[in-house]
């Protein structure tokens, strides 16, 4: 099941994305939007590329069921500001059911990621200006 959502953040898509290379700003964000747990899995910088894949807690888990979440991000200019569009998919294999559960689990991960923009609004502002 397809859902998508959109962040819009005040700042320069080159700013941004410096910001997303830095894994204090995800753990303060996380921390702030109320998640637990929060881990740092992996992080690496090579060149120009970084790779940062935290672990946390949030609300809905469905014990037992094989839910598998992915997420595609864009991160594009607009007016001096940018957007983050997230396309992303749940599915859970679980005949008959599956379908009714990835949506009420996207429709969870909507609120979250609402949550979290809020949350990151804030957190941005204070790391961004290293980058601006």
């Amino acid at each position: 099941m397809q859902f998508t959502e959109s962040n819009r953040y005040p700042f320069p898509a080159h700013a941004v994305v410096q910001v997303f290379g830095n894994k204090d700003y995800f753990i303060k964000k996380y921390t702030g939007a109320g998640a637990t747990n929060i881990q740092v899995l992996e992080e690496q910088h090579n060149g120009s590329k970084t790779r940062i894949a935290v672990s946390r807690h949030v609300d809905i888990q469905f014990k037992g069921m094989p839910a598998v979440v992915k997420c595609d991000m864009t991160l594009t200019d607009e007016d001096g500001r940018c957007v983050l569009n997230l396309n992303f998919s749940v599915n859970i294999n679980v005949p008959l059911i599956g379908d009714k559960l990835a949506k009420v689990l996207g429709a969870d991960l909507k609120k979250k990621f609402e949550r979290d923009s809020h949350q990151a609004q804030e957190v941005m502002a204070e790391f961004v200006q290293r980058y601006l």
